[in-house]
């Protein structure tokens, strides 16, 4: 459930996280500034100040969503052309509002507001919140291969636990550990992979995980 402050419209909860500290950091400035200009129209601040608000949103949304992007880009996101699309509706909309401020419609930040608020609350609860829990699963990848590498077992047992507790199932764990070291050139081979399936934690006689069909 979300609640609201008089002078605010949109509040931060544990529900909006998208479980990496970059993105969440970047949605809370965003939360940040249409609170600022919804508390702004308030007070009946003026033109002057609802177009140094708007400009300094419209800006911050556009580094945050290259910053996205940028991620998504070079962690191979699978779902980057839809959550692209989304960022380009708001993009048109920015763009839009700012065109009519400029010719003179102040209220039309009403507008924006609005439509920002809800578009957020919405995409960092879903959208981003996909794409959060990819970039985890794939660091922890990332981190999975260094250990293999460096012949640090216990390392590979904690962080292959920690990736079954996050939903990835034994068969999906080997099939993108041998994907990921194709790609690397880290390991371009499966007796390095087939050596991952054997590797045993310190506190258990089982493999951390093996390929079941």
């Amino acid at each position: 459930m979300l609640f609201r402050s008089p002078s605010k419209i949109l509040e931060w909860i544990p529900e909006y996280t998208a479980h990496d500290a970059e993105i969440d950091k970047d949605h809370q400035f965003q939360f940040g500034l249409v609170n600022r200009l919804h508390e702004a129209m308030l007070a009946g601040r003026g033109a002057e100040t609802l177009g140094m608000l708007l400009a300094e949103l419209t800006k911050f949304t556009m580094h945050h969503f290259a910053n996205e992007e940028k991620i998504m880009t070079d962690m191979r996101y699978p779902e980057m052309l839809a959550h692209v699309q989304q960022h380009d509706q708001v993009r048109r909309k920015v763009t839009e509002v700012n065109a009519r401020f400029e010719r003179g419609e102040t209220a039309i930040t009403i507008e924006l507001m609005l439509f920002l608020s809800d578009w957020l609350r919405n995409h960092t609860m879903v959208i981003d919140r996909r794409l959060g829990d990819y970039i985890q699963v794939e660091r922890s990848f990332a981190a999975y291969l260094d250990c293999l590498l460096q012949g640090d077992l216990r390392g590979c047992g904690v962080i292959v636990q920690r990736l079954l507790t996050e939903g990835i199932s034994f068969k999906d764990l080997y099939v993108n550990l041998f994907q990921r070291a194709s790609v690397w050139r880290l390991a371009p081979n499966k007796n390095l992979i087939a050596k991952a399936v054997a590797i045993k934690t310190a506190n258990s006689v089982e493999p951390c995980f093996v390929s079941r069909g």
